[in-house]
């Protein structure tokens, strides 16, 4: 959703943000469909966009560390529908957002779990790849969906932070070359 906010009228933002950090963007969805199950879905997002879908993801696929799958389920802010439109909106949404991220110029730091299987990591390396401003992009080994909430937490919090320090809490309003990848530096 961010990436497609930023897209579409990142220009209009400088005065809002000086960057942006991505968890696990929707470029590229693991979940296959059979076709007939594609084609009645994008019928009912047309014919019933409010029609809903029992289903929420599965605390596993989001984190390995069992304290925070355990506390999901019973977490009221957990959305446990999901309507016809949202869930094309969120097959569709990838190819719409790697055909525009080339727009983004704001900063961005992408991070992602290696063993993610609601969203491609893959992904996340193709838009990195195509995107316009400066960015970095981290992909956390044996870390799912959610690295922010995996037992090594740390070690993500402590990329996010150095990368905070290094852009944008920085007075450097354009780091070097904005065609390039920031290095994270290593830590001592």
């Amino acid at each position: 959703v961010l990436l497609k906010l930023l897209a579409r009228r990142g220009a209009e933002l400088p005065h809002l943000a000086r960057a942006a950090v991505i968890s696990g963007p929707a470029a590229r969805v693991c979940l296959r469909m059979p076709r007939w199950q594609l084609w009645a879905g994008r019928l009912c997002a047309q014919v019933m966009p409010t029609l809903r879908f029992a289903g929420s993801v599965r605390p596993d696929l989001l984190t390995s560390d069992p304290l925070v799958a355990a506390a999901y389920e019973p977490d009221p802010l957990v959305h446990r529908w999901t309507s016809a439109r949202l869930g094309m909106e969120i097959l569709d949404n990838g190819p719409q957002v790697l055909s525009s991220v080339s727009r983004i110029s704001l900063p961005c730091l992408l991070i992602h779990g290696a063993e993610d299987a609601i969203t491609d990591p893959a992904g996340s390396q193709e838009v990195a790849a195509r995107l316009a401003g400066p960015h970095a992009l981290r992909i956390y080994a044996s870390m799912r969906h959610e690295p922010h909430n995996e037992r090594q937490r740390e070690l993500v919090f402590r990329d996010v932070e150095q990368w905070a320090e290094q852009y944008v809490l920085s007075n450097n309003p354009q780091p070097a070359a904005a065609s390039e990848p920031l290095r994270l530096k290593a830590q001592p």
